[in-house]
């Protein structure tokens, strides 16, 4: 099951107890229902204010139900996101939420956890639907349809360029699903509808602030005869200006902040596109002229 709306509420787990009982989710462990329950969380990092409002939101819906919330924080490692996750199953909670780093490395400890007999469930990113599957291995996956975020960027800098010219890409994670779907969704779509448009590089930037930008410079002093980037991640181009004076257009990134996307400001950058991942936002558009 996916589920698109990104509403991670430990209301879920009073809905799963229903929806294990379910035929699609016959190989689910069930819910039992009971006047209290223990949950899990294990977060991926807590560096950043989206993970912060996520953590937060979390921990104020489990205490307003009522809920035990074991919580954990990863510190950005998958290896140690799978060790959060083993003790939570050890511990005996009832249902775990886990937004997986990566989509491969995060697979034992679902598989893990079903053995144990606790639902999953997945939330801001999935795992590799050939080694765990939704409805089967776990209970579902809420979050975005990724791959689709990455054909509108695509769909919006092509109108925008006339679908040609050079422009570099900055990705996210290794091994994580938006990193993994945005790119692809992203790189299909300027293959099939804008032949005249080259991806000169396409570089992991972690969705790290400082790291992205960095890596940003690299890219640019590497290829001065780019006039467009796409930043696939809210964090990866900040809000400090580049150095230099080349012009990008356009420059394109998806963004799940409630804040109003400001993009890297300089006069030269002519237009900037961004999307929300929050409920009801929609897509953002930015122009400036030159």
């Amino acid at each position: 099951m996916l589920i698109t709306r990104r509403h991670a509420l430990i209301g879920s787990v009073g809905a799963a107890a229903g929806l294990a009982m379910a035929p699609a989710f016959g190989q689910v462990p069930p819910l039992k229902k009971k006047d209290k329950y223990k949950v899990g969380f294990a977060q991926i990092v807590s560096n950043n204010p989206w993970r912060l409002a996520e953590t937060a939101s979390m921990q104020d819906e489990a205490k307003k139900r009522g809920v035990q919330l074991v919580y954990t924080d990863a510190a950005d490692s998958a290896a140690k996101q799978v060790a959060d996750v083993n003790s939570m199953i050890a511990q005996g909670v009832d249902f775990i939420f886990l937004p997986p780093r990566e989509d491969k490395p995060l697979v034992p400890a679902v598989l893990a956890a079903k053995k144990a007999g606790i639902p999953v469930l997945l939330v801001d990113r999935d795992v590799d639907q050939s080694l765990a599957k939704r409805g089967v291995d776990y209970l579902a996956f809420i979050g975005s349809n990724f791959v689709q975020e990455g054909q509108r960027v695509a769909d919006w800098t092509i109108q925008k360029t006339g679908g040609k010219g050079k422009i570099l890409e900055l990705e996210g994670s290794i091994g994580s699903s938006p990193a993994n779907d945005r790119k692809k969704g992203f790189d299909e779509t300027i293959k099939a509808k804008a032949p005249g448009m080259v991806i000169l590089a396409s570089q992991s930037g972690d969705f790290n602030r400082d790291k992205g930008r960095q890596v940003a410079e690299t890219l640019l002093q590497a290829h001065p005869d780019a006039k467009g980037a796409a930043f696939h991640g809210p964090r990866l181009c900040g809000q400090r200006p580049l150095r230099g004076d080349r012009t990008l257009l356009p420059l394109s990134r998806h963004s799940d902040s409630n804040r109003r996307t400001d993009l890297i400001r300089r006069p030269q950058v002519l237009m900037a596109m961004a999307q929300s991942r929050q409920p009801g936002r929609g897509r953002l558009l930015h122009w400036r002229s030159e």
